[in-house]
Order: structure tokens, then sequence, then C-alpha cells
């Protein structure tokens, strides 16, 4: 995560970098704004050569209000609670077609719209009920372990960021890690 932002309304805006390609290749830079009903995202691609100009496109207005759960053998910290992370398993014919998957980086947001929610194993949160809102595009949704997740703090709701790093390589050994958005309710 690059850094958050606040509308003038005070939602969150994230902005998130993801480095595709290696070095000499080109980083995508996207914005997430997080409205009360919706998500808007907005994604640019910057080539290697203007990676120094990311902060003057985003400016320096960054605020951190979001916490993190800690890693923690299987289970993951937060508000001083332990809870466990279970990343269901896909439909046995999504799974097939993903062990034979070979894809380029510009294919994979295609095969994620194909597959819709069939090809995104939302993960369930234990003692926390949420909904699923976004996945970024350019990810790959099964078999992948949470690497992060942040949470970000609304009065009547909360929203939790779980950055996946995905095993798989897409072809030209790309990246296929992503990140999902999901939603809740204070109990």
């Amino acid at each position: 995560m690059l850094g958050e932002t606040q509308n003038k309304k005070g939602y969150p805006i994230i902005w998130i970098i993801d480095n595709v390609s290696q070095e000499c290749g080109f980083t995508i830079i996207v914005k997430l704004e997080l409205l009360k009903d919706s998500v808007i995202d907005s994604l640019e691609h910057i080539p290697y050569k203007y990676w120094l100009t990311i902060g003057q496109r985003i400016g320096n207005t960054y605020v951190k209000d979001h916490g993190e759960f800690k890693k923690q053998d299987s289970s993951w910290i937060f508000d001083n609670k332990q809870r466990r992370i279970r990343i269901p398993q896909p439909d046995s014919l999504v799974l097939s077609e993903y062990k034979s998957l070979s894809l380029s980086t510009s294919e994979i947001p295609m095969w994620n719209k194909e597959h819709g929610m069939k090809a995104i194993m939302v993960p369930e949160i234990e003692g926390m009920e949420t909904e699923f809102i976004y996945a970024y595009p350019r990810g790959v949704y099964i078999n992948y372990d949470v690497d992060k997740v942040c949470y970000f703090y609304k009065q009547e709701y909360f929203y939790l960021l779980i950055f996946i790093k995905q095993p798989k390589k897409a072809a030209g050994l790309d990246s296929m890690h992503g990140f999902l958005l999901l939603k809740g309710k204070y109990k």
C-alpha cells in the first residue's frame, strides 16, 4: 500500500502500487475511493523511468487512518483477538482450469470477468461478518496466501483490504498478486 488520503467528505482514498513487471517494466498505481455504498477505482500505468514522479501525482496529504492485522503462526491478531482467515476451495472445474492456467498479465482481467465469483475465493474471517465489494482485476484469487490485512474504520461500518500473494506466475514470470476489499458492519 502506497498511502491513504481522504476525499472532501472524509471517506478514505487508498493508493496502491502494483509492480507487475520486473525492474525496467511498468507499475500500476491503483486509486480506490471508498464511498458509503460503492467503490470507485482508477488505474494508471507508470513506466519505470517515471517512478520518481509518483509522489507528485498523489500529493503529500497522507493520513494513517487504518489498523493492520498481525500474522501469528496460522492465525491473525487484531483488537487483541485471534482471528482465523479461511480461504474457501473453488469448484473442481475452476480449480482444474486454474492448474493449467498460463496467462499473460493482460489476459488476467478477462479470465476474472469470464469466471466471475466462481474464480474469486473470498476469505472468511472468524468473528467478522463481511461482504465482498471489490477485487483488483489483475490478481488471481484461487490457491493464494493472505499477505497483509488492513482495517479501515468508519462510523457505521468498516473495510478490510486483504492483500493476497499468488504463488503462480503469469507468462513472462510477472506476478498475479492482488487485493480484495470487504465491507462489514459493527455488531
